[in-house]
């Protein structure tokens, strides 16, 4: 019958946050508030880097984006408790706003507890790894170093975008 995997829900969960940024991204965000897409844009890639993280067991990417995860997750809750007053008004907008807040809070959180604190992913996590093969272990390595070359250009183009762009 079915077992319950703590990997495969963290997978999923990761899968099911990129796509509802996604889907807020190009329905929302973008035709609404363009200036926002940023931020949100930055969210989903960084959800993407920590499912690939996951797929190819990176344990720096398993903790370090668990509490991304957290601190993204409760400050989109602390978000909607502090905005429920403006957001209490019954129109779709605001609604659809604080439904979204909340779903993404709630799926985020609950990621960064299995990441962090199961014993069970944990468990299956450390199972996965050792038994990995040799090519896996070169996409890890591959991965993390993408991203440490991706945001050195991502921050050295933004610092001469912005020095190009004073007066």
């Amino acid at each position: 019958m079915f077992k319950f995997n703590h990997y495969r829900a963290a997978l999923y969960l990761c899968a099911a946050i990129a796509v509802a940024e996604a889907i807020w991204l190009l329905s929302f965000t973008i035709p609404l508030t363009p200036q926002q897409t940023r931020v949100i844009v930055i969210a989903m890639t960084s959800t993407l880097i920590i499912g690939l993280g996951l797929l190819v067991q990176s344990n720096l990417i398993r903790y370090v984006g668990a509490v991304l995860m957290a601190a993204w997750g409760g400050g989109l809750l602390w978000g909607v408790s502090r905005g429920i007053m403006p957001l209490s008004r019954l129109a779709p907008t605001f609604l659809l706003v604080l439904f979204y807040y909340f779903l993404s809070g709630a799926l985020h959180l609950l990621t960064a507890a299995i990441l962090l604190f199961s014993k069970q992913f944990a468990n299956e996590f450390a199972k996965r790894r050792a038994s990995q093969p040799e090519y896996v272990k070169n996409l890890r390595r591959l991965l993390i170093g993408s991203i440490i070359v991706g945001a050195t250009l991502f921050v050295t183009f933004n610092d001469i975008v912005k020095l190009a762009s004073r007066p």
